[in-house]
This record gives C-alpha cells, structure tokens and sequence, in this order.
C-alpha cells in the first residue's frame, strides 16, 4: 500500500487503505482535540470514501461514528491481531515457548491492544470453546490454552478440572460448542476418551493436548478426536486455520 493512500488515526497505531484518501486528511491536533468532530466531517455525505458502512452515519452522534469505525476498521484490526498472533506462533514454534509467566505477560500485553483498538477476535460471530481435562488434577496447560483462545476472540466456558465423560457430554449437547478441548495425561483414559468422542454433538471440533499423545499416535483416531495440540504455538496455528 503507498504512501499516499493512507490515513492515520491517532490513538489505533494502524493504518486503513481508503478509496478517496483526500477526503480523509484529518489533522492529528483536530482528532485529539475533536475526536468525534474531525470524524463527523470526513465520514458523513462528503465523498463517502469508506468502502462499507458508508450509510451507516445517519445521525450525527458518537455512536453513530462508532458503528462507522467499527464496520469498517474492525476487519483491519482482525487482521492485525491474527498477524500478531501468527507471528508469535511462528517464533515460539522456531525457539521453543517461553516461561509461563512470560506466555502471561504477552497475553496482558495483548488484551490491552485488544481494548485499545476495540478489536474483538478473528471473527464476525465468536465461536464457543468448552474446555476441561481429563485426569489432569492441575490443568495449567489447559488455563494457558484458554487464554489465548479468549484473546483470539472465543467465548471460553471452562467446565473446571477431571470432568467425568457424562458431565462434558451434557455440556456439550446443552451449549453446543464449536471446539471442545481437553487435557489428558494417563494411556488409561482412553474409555473416557471414547465415550466422549462419540457422545459430542456433530459440530463440536474434539481437540486435546497432553504427553499421552506423543506415546500412542493412533489414539486420537481411535477416540474420535480431531486435532492433537502439541502446544500453545500449534494451537494458535490451528486457531488461525479455522479462522479463515
């Protein structure tokens, strides 16, 4: 994108590819002072450079310009987030994951920019995550998958630590979730595994993570579970993938 086909918005460290960029040179002193002002003038009626949500500004209000921007920036602030977040799956993939407390500091830093920019996740309509473990009585690395799922924009449930099959079953067909994720530890959870796996409803994604997966390749397969997530990196790559 060139540079004479920019605008700049103070206060979202982001730039947007307008149609009619001379209809949108709003000065950075006029949007600081006037915020909803500068805006009003450049987005209502005059020239209508905005690709999508151009009729939306039918009343001269800040509501009305928040519709405005996020119609037609929250795309730009999707994409942002999953480039963030890919990039970060790319180099803890390369180097291997942080500390734990480190994976938590990164993810405060980018709720922050999520709340900042008003960004919601990588989708329109949020997917719904369950998640759980199975024998797993401590579920750190599920409360770090959750994080990020959370950040990528899921509605998390979290159905706590060592649910028996029947419990998440009947979460499941009650809430009918996108993904559901589970930890499992143990070889001989493999009954547990299989009685959930073919009590989920159809459009729920089974996904699980745990050390059991590495020792046994073809128990996913055996137990109905559709991905295997080897760590937080995979799991933002699977995250990423689905969201396309």
């Amino acid at each position: 994108m060139s540079g004479d086909r920019r605008a700049c918005f103070p206060n979202a460290k982001q730039f947007f590819e307008i149609e009619k960029p001379e209809r949108f040179q709003i000065g950075v002193e006029q949007m600081k002072k006037h915020p909803f002002k500068a805006m009003r003038h450049h987005l209502s009626g005059a020239g209508n450079g905005v690709k999508t949500g151009r009729n939306l500004l039918t009343k001269q209000s800040p509501n009305n310009l928040t519709v405005i921007w996020n119609t037609q920036f929250g795309k730009d602030f999707m994409n942002e987030l999953g480039e963030k977040l890919n990039a970060l799956a790319r180099l803890w993939t390369g180097r291997g994951l942080p500390s734990h407390q480190s994976l938590l500091e990164t993810a405060r830093d980018l709720e922050q920019w999520k709340q900042k920019t008003g960004c919601r996740g990588l989708w329109k309509k949020q997917p719904l995550f369950i998640a759980t473990t199975i024998d797993d009585g401590i579920g750190q690395g599920i409360k770090i998958i959750t994080t990020y799922a959370s950040l990528a924009g899921m509605r998390v449930m979290h159905l706590g630590l060592v649910r028996k099959p029947a419990v998440i079953i009947e979460a499941c067909r009650e809430n009918r979730p996108d993904f559901l994720g589970a930890t499992v530890l143990q070889p001989d959870s493999e009954p547990l595994l299989v009685e959930i796996g073919r009590g989920l409803p159809p459009e729920t994604r089974f996904i699980a993570g745990g050390p059991v997966f590495r020792y046994d390749p073809e128990l996913a397969a055996r137990c109905g579970i559709h991905a295997v997530i080897k760590d937080l990196a995979h799991f933002i790559l699977f995250v990423l993938e689905k969201c396309e």
